[in-house]
């Protein structure tokens, strides 16, 4: 079910999500991401875009982990 939600929100977010629908695709296995960002501020953009995207269709990402 998990997989089914992250496909379908990343497809009805292409458009507006470009960069953060890319994110889902190409950086999640199941529900779990891994992704490495040269700066702190490219990493929240990112993530405060794929929250704005899941939010549209009412499903909440949370539980992000950082080294920096």
């Amino acid at each position: 079910f998990a997989n089914y939600g992250l496909k379908a929100t990343t497809e009805s977010g292409q458009d507006l999500f470009g960069q953060a629908a890319n994110f889902l695709q190409n950086d999640f296995y199941v529900d779990d991401g891994l992704k490495s960002f040269t700066t702190p501020e490219n990493d929240i953009d990112i993530i405060r875009s794929t929250q704005a995207m899941h939010a549209a269709v009412n499903l909440r990402l949370h539980k992000f982990a950082s080294n920096s």
